[in-house]
């Protein structure tokens, strides 16, 4: 296999942990991920530890090659060998989850963040409101968002599409409307899946 630096070269000797994880996080395709496996195969054979940068891109490299077992795979040596998560991690893990279905696992990140003390972004909470979404489990998501505001992070132009979609298919249409209107206030764009989940809700029986 093809090594990242020949034994020869003269940095070989130099590589490091951070050489390594830059590297790997530039194998962005599907044809690149036996690179970057052969890169860590590299790192175990000279010693090179992994650390939680190193597994943060494998994990992006499995998620942008749609390999979603094998990064779950990942995830899970990540925590056999002790290393701890960040808040990358738990985001790239949550566009696995979104991916898989696997919205309780999405709804249990927000409860390790808050063990780590690790303070989520729009990001963290779009993907799980998105998840829930996805798997029809609007009451869920709602309370991701209310969540969300009480922690007081500032939401996105994605936050509002999703967590009007989370009120709208509850029908709690009142708070859909209100997030339709705030887009507005705020200048996000309000494209045709935002007027979908709105008249969507319009249509639930009893409106």
């Amino acid at each position: 296999a093809r090594r990242a630096l020949e034994p020869e070269h003269e940095l070989y000797s130099l590589a490091d942990v951070f050489t390594y994880t830059t590297m790997i996080s530039q194998c962005n395709s599907h044809h690149q991920l036996r690179r970057a496996l052969e890169l860590i195969a590299e790192m175990r054979s000279r010693a090179v530890p992994l650390n939680v940068h190193t597994y943060s891109a494998l994990l992006n490299v499995c998620l942008k090659a749609n390999e979603l077992d094998l990064s779950l795979d990942v995830y899970a040596q990540m925590l056999a060998e002790g290393c701890t998560p960040n808040l990358v991690t738990y985001n790239t893990l949550l566009d696995i989850y979104n991916k898989t279905g696997r919205w309780t696992d999405a709804l249990n990140v927000l409860k390790l963040l808050q063990h780590q003390n690790i303070k989520p972004e729009a990001r963290t909470y779009n993907a799980i409101i998105s998840t829930c979404n996805a798997a029809g489990r609007y009451a869920e998501a709602v309370r991701v968002h209310m969540v969300m505001c009480a922690a007081g992070v500032e939401p996105n132009g994605a936050t509002f599409n999703a967590a009007l979609t989370s009120y709208a298919r509850s029908g709690q249409l009142e708070a859909a409307l209100g997030l339709f209107q705030g887009m507005a206030a705020r200048g996000y764009e309000r494209g045709p899946n935002t007027y979908a989940a709105v008249l969507a809700a319009c249509d639930l029986p009893g409106r």
